[in-house]
């Protein structure tokens, strides 16, 4: 019998196939709520956290599965070191342990996103914001879904860029772009943040703006 974790992949797929026949190249906004919806609730039985589901700021956003590691770094940036990582991963209902997950998409094509992995000498590195962070239960999970000639990534291109960057945060290769369910491929990097004890989208971010992105983590991460 296939793990839940499997059945989440075949439900992905499942969607991603309905919502492209017939089309064309609809953005993420244009997919059917009804269809998301749909696919993202069959298994909600068994799903950590409730839905209904959806890819919208105040949506509770659905399970996903990647390849990745949980510290490229620590793992030598080894593509065959690479295990499943899942947003179940990061889900915290007590909030005891993480509060805020940042996803952050990247494709090799995309000159912004490696200036938001390697900073500059006046914006700090992902990594660094992140370590600046975690502490006040800030998680981040990296993403790269398409190579320099945007064609669906490789577990050797995450192994590229990760090293390339020196990343040591959770990172996965998304070949299939799941995360386009809520980030336009063209328009990159796209940042989204979840509230972790409900799994809710709180922003979603398109192209680089770091400075509304990072004064909303820290709004996040500010106590009520």
């Amino acid at each position: 019998m296939p793990s839940f974790r499997q059945l989440v992949r075949q439900r992905f797929a499942l969607l991603m196939l309905l919502a492209t026949v017939g089309c064309g190249s609809k953005e993420h906004d244009d997919i059917p709520d009804g269809l998301l919806s749909a696919i993202a609730n069959a298994g909600s039985a068994t799903t950590a956290w409730e839905g209904p589901y959806g890819n919208r700021t105040g949506d509770v956003i659905a399970e996903h599965c990647f390849d990745g590691w949980q510290d490229p770094s620590a793992a030598q940036f080894d593509s065959e070191s690479m295990s499943e990582i899942c947003l179940s991963d990061f889900y915290d209902p007590t909030g005891n342990t993480s509060r805020i997950l940042h996803i952050s998409t990247s494709a090799g094509w995309c000159a912004s996103c490696g200036t938001e992995y390697q900073g500059t000498a006046s914006r700090p590195s992902l990594s660094a914001r992140w370590q600046q962070r975690r502490a006040q239960g800030f998680a981040v999970l990296g993403t790269l879904f398409q190579d320099n000639n945007e064609n669906p990534a490789t577990p050797a291109d995450a192994s590229i860029w990760t090293e390339l960057y020196n990343v040591d945060f959770p990172f996965a290769v998304d070949p299939s772009f799941q995360l386009g369910l809520y980030a336009d491929e063209s328009v990159q990097p796209f940042n989204m943040l979840i509230d972790t004890t409900t799994m809710t989208i709180i922003t979603q971010l398109e192209g680089d703006n770091p400075e509304v992105l990072w004064s909303a983590v820290d709004q996040a991460l500010t106590p009520n």
